[in-house]
C-alpha cells in the first residue's frame, strides 16, 4: 500500500530524503542514515502546503541546532513536499527520524487515519493524518510536545532552502520564510511579486 509522506523540514530536499531511503550521509550532517529496508525511490512527488505554522526547536543529533516542527495550535502556511512511498518505507523513515532501527515501527492503516502519539517522548513521535491526495492516504509527523525554540544550524537551514527551491514556489521569498520560522515569530509565507 502506498502513502503520501508529507515533509516540511530537511526531507524537502530530494538528496537528503534519498539518504533515508537508500542510506548515506546528507551534506552537512554529522552521521549517516541506514536507509529503508525497501530502498526504491519514491514513485513521484508533488508540492503541497500544510495548514499550520512552521517552528524550529530542540537539538538535532544529526545537524546540531533546532529542527523543523509543525505548531498544530497555530494556523498558518507551511510549504511541503509530498513523497509517494510505501507504508513500509514510511515506517522506516519515522523510525530513522526517531533514532530507532528500521523494522521496529509498525504503521497500520488505523494509525494513518487517526494519527496520534506513536512515540510520545521522541522528536517526531506524533503522526498527523492529512486529507487524501489523489485518493491515497497522506500523513506527516511532528513532536508530541513542542520543544523550546532554537534556530536551525546553517547546514539544516541550507538543506531546507534547497528543498524549498526544488519546489519552484511562485512568488515566495524562501529566505524570509525561513528567517521568520528561525526567529521564533512564525513561519508565514512572504511574497515578493517576482517569478
Amino acid at each position: 500500500m502506498d502513502v503520501w509522506y508529507v515533509s516540511y523540514g530537511s526531507n524537502l530536499a530530494a538528496a537528503r530524503f534519498g539518504c533515508y531511503l537508500s542510506g548515506g550521509t546528507p551534506a552537512g550532517a554529522r552521521r549517516a542514515m541506514t536507509g529503508c529496508r525497501d530502498a526504491r525511490p519514491p514513485r513521484r512527488w508533488r508540492p503541497t502546503e500544510l495548514p499550520w505554522r512552521l517552528r524550529f526547536g530542540g537539538e538535532s543529533t544529526v545537524w546540531g541546532g533546532g529542527v523543523a516542527y509543525l505548531d498544530l495550535d497555530r494556523p498558518g502556511t507551511t510549504y511541503a513536499r509530498a513523497w509517494r512511498i510505501t507504508v513500509g518505507q514510511f515506517a522506516d523513515v519515522i523510525a530513522q527520524e526517531n533514532d530507532l532501527a528500521c523494522g521496529t515501527v509498525d504503521v497500520d492503516t488505523a494509525l494513518l487515519a487517526a494519527g496520534g502519539a506513536l512515540f510520545p517522548g521522541e522528536s517526531y513521535g506524533r503522526v498527523v493524518p492529512l486529507p487524501t491526495l489523489e485518493g491515497i492516504p497522506a500523513v506527516t509527523f511532528t513532536c508530541a510536545e513542542l520543544p523550546p525554540h532554537r534556530p536551525p544550524s546553517p547546514a539544516y537551514r541550507s538543506t531546507m532552502r534547497t528543498g524549498l527551491l526544488e519546489l519552484s514556489l511562485p512568488d515566495v521569498d524562501v529566505d524570509a520564510y525561513l528567517d521568520a520560522a528561525a526567529s521564533g515569530v512564525h513561519g508565514e509565507p512572504t511574497t515578493t511579486g517576482e517569478a
